[in-house]
């Protein structure tokens, strides 16, 4: 099977500019919006990546809608071994899951309505299954008893219950879930080791989303669709696939004069962008930008709601640089020892106000029992040391502790442990304890704000982080024992 790792190479050597990139970098780092880890190809070599410290690009994160590319290929192996086709008819797989008597409209829905997010439908199933989520419901039966307004095909609306679906329909097909079918047919071959998959509640890969895996293995992917469908000589995918996947399927301008990167069409779990560009793209800034005219992947996870300006940003300044030149560069050892520095240099600050509180004496190292609540916490403890908070606490679920490094990031457990985040802390102006935690392999940040009065009380809030969607997982009362 040969190398399934990625080769480095200086970028002069592929010809893109070390010092243009380190420039780039730094507008990354500058502009308002939170990346993670990335990684650029150029002719198949890595010419740049790095991660944002505490990230790294090899560190594996939990997928959004990037999975859904990922699906859709498993779908087109699928097709090429004649396991399926596109035309099928979506309720012909689940004669026993569909209704008696199907609505003219769902009898009519394909397998290709699904990949291009034409079901016809007028709202995202996904709706529907995540209402059903806790009663463990059949979320085949609920996609094919939902309502189907329109004619399949007519209309582009984004539907992850669609990818779910496919899923499904790969399953039924095969009898294996969609992830243990793209083991041995993608994700090994290309060397993607760390993968996993989300599963519904009776055992289906979810597809549309809850893929686990790192920038570096995004960027794989990206390059095996930039090669047509080949790896290190093998074929993987077929070329036909490929260009039908990537190519404009079904429109999705809402008005025609629209430019942005969301209005150039749709494939098969695919978006086309501006540039001639193609695009696997998922919620909160996860992207794996394959562009066939520079012979390029740019592969980045990040934690922003506005995905647009970060394009445009790499329109602007990553673009050009691409574009520059047909062969090779004269070498630039300065230059691209510069560009190593600023990837180097890369980090999400940690909140600092205060280093010290009045407070703190009174407080290290006393328990704090907490009323009834919904989490389970019963009680919990905070010890102050010289360069490092450690909060202790005992829930329902049993003893556990988290370490914070003083306005400073200290990361708990290993990178293979599912659980391990960074982790740090600060005192604000009034007194408040604030605790941030950042688990390494998603794009949400928690914050605990514990306030302590006099009379040994403790309120303890927790709030969890998505860019500008932050929700409260609730507040609770504690008191200081003895």
């Amino acid at each position: 099977m040969g190398n399934t790792d990625l080769i480095g190479s200086a970028p002069e050597r592929e010809g893109v500019s070390s010092r243009g990139l380190a420039a780039f970098l730094e507008a990354l780092d500058g502009c308002d919006q939170e990346i993670d880890a990335f990684v650029l190809l150029r002719h198949g070599r890595i010419i740049a990546e790095g991660g944002w410290a505490p990230y790294s690009s090899t560190l594996p994160r939990l997928s959004n809608s990037v999975s859904k590319s990922f699906a859709s290929t498993a779908i087109g192996m699928a097709v090429a071994e004649g396991l399926l086709s596109v035309e099928d008819q979506v309720i012909a797989f689940f004669p026993d899951q569909s209704p008696s008597e199907p609505s003219e409209h769902l009898a009519a829905m394909r397998v290709k309505h699904l990949l291009t997010m034409s079901t016809g439908h007028q709202v995202d199933t996904l709706n529907l299954f995540e209402q059903e989520l806790a009663l463990k419901k059949d979320w085949v039966r609920t996609f094919l008893h939902a309502p189907v307004e329109e004619a399949p095909g007519t209309r582009f609306l984004y539907n992850s219950g669609a990818t779910y679906m496919l899923s499904a329909i790969l399953q039924r097909v095969t009898g294996m879930t969609l992830f243990d079918y793209a083991k041995p047919r993608l994700f090994e071959p290309l060397g993607i080791r760390e993968a996993t998959w989300q599963t519904c509640p009776l055992g289906i890969t979810v597809g549309g989303w809850g893929l686990s895996i790192s920038a570096e293995s995004y960027a794989k992917f990206g390059q095996l669709y930039l090669n047509k469908g080949t790896w290190n000589g093998e074929r993987l995918l077929s070329e036909a696939w490929i260009e039908e996947a990537t190519g404009v399927r079904i429109a999705t301008a809402a008005q025609p004069d629209e430019d942005h990167d969301w209005a150039q069409g749709y494939g098969y779990q695919f978006w086309r962008c501006r540039h001639g560009a193609f695009r696997a793209d998922g919620a909160f800034g996860q992207f794996i930008l394959i562009l066939p005219r520079q012979d390029a992947v740019f592969a980045f996870t990040s934690a922003m709601y506005e995905s647009q300006p970060i394009l445009d940003l790499i329109w602007a300044q990553l673009l050009p640089l691409l574009e520059g030149a047909d062969g090779p560069l004269a070498p630039d050892p300065e230059g691209e020892r510069l560009l190593q520095e600023t990837a180097a240099s890369l980090r999400i600050a940690a909140p600092r106000e205060i280093d010290r509180s009045a407070t703190e004496p009174a407080v290290d190292g006393r328990r704090y029992a907490f009323e009834a609540n919904g989490l389970g916490l019963r009680e919990a403890t905070v010890t102050c040391g010289e360069e490092e908070v450690v909060l202790a606490w005992t829930s329902e679920r049993g003893e556990a502790q988290v370490r914070f490094g003083r306005g400073a990031w200290v990361v708990n457990g290993s990178t293979d442990d599912r659980a391990a985040c960074a982790a740090s802390a600060t005192w604000t102006s009034d007194g408040t304890l604030k605790l941030t935690i950042r688990p390494l392999r998603t794009a949400y940040v928690n914050t605990i704000e514990i306030r302590f009065d006099r009379e040994g009380e403790a309120q303890i809030a927790i709030k969890r982080d998505y860019d500008v969607f932050v929700s409260s997982l609730g507040s609770w009362k504690g008191r200081a024992d003895g």
